[in-house]
């Protein structure tokens, strides 16, 4: 059973009732852990912006099969990328986001805003597979997939 706070509890300590959470939620809510605390001082020591350590976490655990920094939102859209990859072009799953990495390795995808987004992850499957500059949208002949390796 869980407990319910209400939102402005964690706004305004104001009207808060110590009696409807458990002491070590209270301490979670009002006391950072020792993470967020290093987190906090090295944002204003070399300031690094919020979002960033999500990133930097993931890389860390390398939680992302895919070789340059995303967000949340940027890895679910190389993931429908991979998607149409695979639909399209009959390859595995493991080739298709080898493709994504060899095209976009070393490079940062964070942030509903990036230029990404300016194509549908179709367009970037076709880009990716035949390269940008074959023109795979007017289907000329002889239109191949560039080797992987």
């Amino acid at each position: 059973m869980g407990f319910k706070v209400p939102r402005q509890a964690f706004e305004s300590h104001q009207g808060f009732n110590a009696g409807a959470v458990t002491p070590l939620l209270l301490m979670r809510v009002f006391h950072p852990s020792p993470a967020e605390l290093l987190k906090s001082v090295l944002n204003k020591a070399l300031g690094i912006p919020n979002g960033l350590w999500r990133s930097f976490e993931r890389i860390a655990e390398m939680k992302s099969d895919y070789e340059f920094i995303t967000d949340s939102l940027s890895e679910a859209y190389m993931d429908k990328i991979a998607d149409d990859m695979v639909r399209l072009f009959g390859i595995s799953p493991a080739e298709a986001v080898g493709r994504i990495n060899r095209h976009w390795r070393g490079r940062t995808f964070t942030g509903k805003l990036d230029l990404i987004y300016h194509e549908l992850p179709d367009n970037w499957a076709n880009s990716i597979y035949y390269g940008h500059d074959s023109r795979w949208w007017s289907k000329p002949p002889g239109l191949a997939p560039l080797p992987f390796p």
